[in-house]
């Protein structure tokens, strides 16, 4: 498994509130993109990161980045009630380069 499957999976479930366009493929490549201009020590903490939820998020034994985009959806808003803080500067890392995105550039225009 990539990195880049996580991060797509949370773009997709974020992208959703700003969106309601059915590909979301140039906003991960996007928020991916960012990540990995990061500093390697940033990288490493949100690759980490993303591992964990990845897992802390199953339904089942199916891992976040392979669920269907409604449970997905279901299990960011719990994640966003649960107010950690860890949690929150993750999902505040993405929501912040999905919204960008979605709202620049051509990922812009809605599909479907």
């Amino acid at each position: 498994m990539h990195i880049y499957h996580i991060f797509s999976a949370f773009t997709y479930a974020l992208g959703r509130q700003y969106s309601d366009k059915k590909n979301f493929n140039a906003d991960a490549d996007f928020v991916y993109r960012q990540y990995r201009n990061l500093p390697w020590y940033f990288r490493v903490v949100f690759a980490c990161l993303a591992l964990f939820l990845d897992l802390a998020l199953m339904k089942g034994l199916v891992p976040f980045h392979r669920l269907q985009l409604r449970d997905r959806l279901h299990k960011v808003e719990r994640l966003k009630r649960l107010n950690l803080g860890v949690t929150n500067d993750f999902l505040t890392f993405f929501n912040g380069l999905t919204a960008f995105s979605v709202y620049s550039g051509p990922s812009r225009e809605t599909t479907g």
